[in-house]
């Protein structure tokens, strides 16, 4: 159903989001990734949605849409927000 994907989703970037939190995984110093983390969690459902809002109808066909509709607005966010995350860190 419509909840299990994101909600999966959501605990698997939570895991990877603390395994990073432990090694200090670069460029994130400490608990600075679960601030990116949260962001791609609350944002993937949201580009599910607007992924669906940009075809004609429900119904539509659109396999290769359906793989990457969660990046549609977590890609662009993340990558911003990590490049000022790194003009502040130097």
């Amino acid at each position: 159903n419509g909840v299990e994907g994101p909600l999966a989703g959501g605990l698997f970037i939570a895991a990877v989001a603390a395994v990073g939190a432990v090694i200090e995984a670069p460029p994130f110093r400490g608990v600075d990734i679960w601030t990116f983390a949260g962001l791609a969690i609350l944002a993937c459902p949201g580009g599910q949605l607007l992924a669906s809002a940009m075809l004609p109808g429900a119904a539509s066909r659109a396999p290769a849409l359906r793989r990457l509709d969660s990046a549609l607005l977590v890609a662009p966010a993340w990558a911003g927000l990590v490049g000022l995350y790194l003009q502040r860190a130097t």
